[in-house]
């Protein structure tokens, strides 16, 4: 009888232990995954030709930040489905970036013709599920809009 009994608990236990893995499976779906953040990159994109020809070239400088500082804290949230619970993480905090454009974009030859097109600061976010609202941008202490999107 005991034997049984045993057995009876043994396969509750292997029956919720596998619902608390379908569980958390289920939420981690519903979620974004492991992140991996590129950037923040400033993009420059410009036209150079030499002083005596008509032919523009585009090019596209890219600058990385000679230092970064990323602060934030990454709390501990708890999802529930029924009795089975799973956790979960959930990444706020800035980053502070200096960038330097070199003199001419870095083209040296003078015999050229550099004009800037445009410029933009591009980041990188491997799972967008995992932004929970806008990203907020800072620059030189002015507020700007910031847009979702590739390039």
């Amino acid at each position: 009888v005991l034997l049984v009994l045993m057995a009876m608990v043994q396969g509750l236990v292997r029956e919720r232990q596998g619902r608390q893995a379908e569980v958390e499976q289920n939420i981690a779906d519903s979620l974004a995954h492991a992140q991996t953040l590129t950037g923040p990159l400033l993009v420059v994109q410009y036209r150079v030709r030499d002083k005596h020809d008509q032919r523009w070239e585009t090019a596209r400088l890219i600058v990385a930040p000679e230092t970064l500082a990323v602060q934030g804290s990454v709390p501990v949230h708890e999802k529930r489905r029924g009795i089975f619970v799973a956790r979960v993480y959930e990444f706020g905090g800035t980053f502070d970036a200096e960038l330097r454009v070199p003199p001419r974009l870095g083209i040296s030859d003078t015999r050229q013709e550099v004009v800037v097109d445009s410029a933009y600061l591009a980041m990188g976010v491997s799972d967008v599920r995992g932004v929970a609202a806008a990203p907020v941008l800072t620059w030189n202490g002015e507020l700007l809009a910031t847009l979702q999107g590739t390039r």
